[in-house]
């Protein structure tokens, strides 16, 4: 699939901006994504998964200041992957976890993070199908592997450990 242009991409993000303020919320990314989206891109997204589920992805993983708003910088790092920053690609991953922004990933964040990374970590390989009690297991043997603190839930240095 073929990225756009970044000219493209501005243009569609001033149209999605429907109010001037240089910043997108939810529903005027999934407009963006949806004006700027090809009959592959469609179909891509009908396959993966809902385009609700996508844009919601997306706002997690660009918004980097988390205001829960995505603006036009923020969206050109995320698109063109120009952040060459391990530790920025690092604090990317944990805003995508820590759903509720509270600084620590809980179990349940940690479950939905495996789910949406396709469980394909090496660590996480299964021969066949899972259960729900192994997917269980898994989460509770990684919370008792990199919870080093014991509080139930993994810091951004506890989460670091985990991914390296």
């Amino acid at each position: 699939m073929e990225q756009p242009s970044k000219e493209e991409l501005k243009e569609a993000f001033k149209k999605a901006d429907e109010e001037g303020t240089g910043k997108l919320n939810f529903s005027q990314l999934k407009t963006l994504m949806l004006a700027m989206a090809t009959e592959e891109h469609m179909v891509a997204m009908a396959t993966e998964g809902d385009v609700d589920q996508i844009t919601d992805l997306i706002m997690k993983m660009a918004d980097i200041n988390g205001d829960k708003m995505v603006d036009y910088e923020e969206l050109v790092k995320f698109i063109y992957d120009e952040e060459t920053d391990p530790k920025e690609k690092m604090k990317e991953a944990f805003r995508l976890c820590d759903t509720d922004r509270d600084g620590f990933i809980c179990k349940k964040e940690l479950a939905e993070f495996l789910k949406l990374a396709g469980d394909e970590t090496e660590f996480l390989k299964h021969a066949g199908d899972e259960t729900g009690d192994e997917s269980k297991l898994k989460i509770v043997v990684m919370m008792a592997l990199f919870d080093q603190d014991g509080d139930g839930k993994l810091s951004y240095q506890e989460f670091c450990d985990m991914m390296e």
